[in-house]
């Protein structure tokens, strides 16, 4: 979750029925950086190749001065400003990207952190050193002027510096952040991460428990749903945003994409969009699945899912039936230990080996699907990566205890190949042919926080065996048998 102006309402959010034929509320009250001509006017015109672009600019003089001006030269041109004009109005009153922040070095950044002596391979280990310093690169601080003019920027204050993903994200979310503090913590930075926990806990309010009791509360009261499945009935949580507009850091994307509707409701798919968002997986199949058009973007409905073989399931409220495709957060609880029988690990490994995942050397996609879209296949993301690792490896069976390091060393060996070639690490991977990524509605990004994290936490745990090596063979069943029995006799014959 970025801390944006035009974001907070995915955070603070107070409980709204969403009827599409309601006028929605806007995702903040500001006419330049979440509704209003001004915001249309620009982003229609395409004056950056990146929406995101302008409403990440600050301004150069007080917002009512700022419309007042655009007013002015709105009424001239009879509400049709030339894109010439536009650009001049645009350079004259916003800053370039970037102004609100100061570059910074942690200050509980040191040279060697312990987890490096972990690591045998000493290619591996070098790398780990470089990712190491990556940390130095990637962190940032408030100037002065955004808490003194917060009217300014659409980047809400924060009292403490933090690590940020990288590219073009120069705001800080709520899952990466997750992953970075996990790669912070063995870089043994904790006063980083401190102050990091502390920016989140002061979006809501200060004291601690209180505050995850209203993340918890939030949840819900305004993400829940019920779904009566014979005599039973489920309260399931979901991904709902029911504010109006289009998204405004990818505005002219929502308009256009709102114009190819047949006919229908545009706040109704805005509102998906916004949802999307939220989820964290803008966007991928996963939302598509059970519409006339699963291919097709503008066939959202992240709203209408929720999730639970060996696998836990999306349900589409809209046609009432569990979502079957494959997707790495099917495996999510077993990540996050939420379930009550052990055998239900070595169950997952049995649905990862029929769903053929485990044939893919450089790593786990996203989906089955190639849509286009980023979170769909044939890119495979470091958190969804994790997901499934760190869940197999909570099994009691050694068989999927060496699946889930077979699939660590694939993820770390893509990793370390790409920066081999690039000196980069980045957002996502194309686990096809083991390069950087693509799809979605912006090019692929570098100096990633939470692959960076993801990385680190894999080297840690599974350092002693990692290697720099040829890319392993595909993983079929009769593989891993070879490679357990093989690891099996070298533990005997030490």
């Amino acid at each position: 979750m970025p801390v944006r102006t035009w974001e907070l309402p995915l955070l603070l959010l107070l409980g709204l029925g969403l009827r599409s034929q309601e006028a929605l509320p806007p995702p903040c009250e500001s006419q330049i950086y979440c509704h209003g001509e001004l915001l249309h006017q620009v982003q229609m015109a395409k004056l950056y190749p990146d929406d995101k672009q302008f409403v990440d600019m600050s301004l150069s003089a007080a917002p009512h001065q700022v419309l007042q001006s655009f007013s002015a030269l709105a009424a001239a041109h009879n509400h049709g400003i030339p894109k010439q004009q536009l650009q001049e109005f645009v350079q004259q009153y916003f800053q370039p990207v970037g102004q609100e922040l100061l570059p910074w070095t942690p200050e509980d950044w040191k040279e060697s952190p312990q987890f490096l002596q972990k690591i045998s391979d000493s290619k591996l280990r070098a790398w780990a050193e470089e990712l190491h310093q990556i940390w130095k690169k990637l962190g940032k601080k408030m100037k002065p002027e955004v808490v003194s003019h917060p009217e300014r920027f659409s980047l809400i204050s924060s009292e403490h510096p933090f690590i940020v993903p990288g590219g073009r994200f120069v705001e800080f979310y709520y899952w990466d952040s997750y992953r970075v503090r996990e790669g912070l913590l063995l870089s043994e930075m904790a006063e980083t991460v401190r102050g990091m926990l502390q920016n989140f806990l002061d979006l809501v309010k200060t004291e601690n428990i209180e505050t995850l009791a209203l993340e918890l509360d939030f949840w819900t009261v305004n993400r829940t749903v019920s779904v009566n499945l014979g005599r039973e009935s489920h309260i399931l949580n979901r991904y709902y945003v029911p504010y109006g507009g289009p998204r405004p850091e990818s505005y002219s994307k929502d308009e256009e994409l709102a114009n190819t509707l047949p006919k229908g409701d545009p706040e109704a798919l805005w509102a998906e969009l916004k949802a999307g968002a939220e989820s964290g997986w803008d966007f991928s199949s996963r939302w598509l699945v059970g519409s006339p058009h699963p291919d097709l973007l503008s066939s959202i409905q992240t709203s209408k899912q929720d999730e639970q073989k060996g696998a836990w399931f999306n349900y589409d409220l809209e046609n009432r039936k569990k979502n079957l495709e494959f997707y790495p957060s099917n495996l999510t609880p077993l990540w996050a230990g939420c379930f009550s029988d052990p055998g239900v690990v070595d169950k997952a490994l049995k649905y990862l080996e029929d769903s053929q995942i485990l044939t893919y050397q450089y790593g786990i996609p996203t989906s089955l699907r190639n849509t286009g879209q980023q979170w769909d296949f044939p890119n495979g993301w470091a958190p969804l990566q994790d997901l499934v690792i760190r869940g197999l490896a909570k099994s009691s069976s050694p068989r999927t205890q060496e699946v889930a390091f077979q699939l660590a060393q694939n993820w770390i060996r893509t990793n370390f190949d790409v920066y081999s070639q690039k000196s980069a690490m980045y957002e996502k991977y194309d686990i096809s042919n083991g390069q950087p990524g693509s799809g979605g509605e912006y090019e692929v990004q570098e100096r990633f926080g939470w692959t960076n994290g993801v990385a680190l936490m894999l080297l840690d745990h599974y350092g002693d065996r990692l290697t720099s090596g040829t890319q392993l063979a595909l993983l079929m069943p009769h593989c891993l048998v070879a490679t357990f029995l093989f690891h099996l006799l070298l533990s005997f014959l030490s």
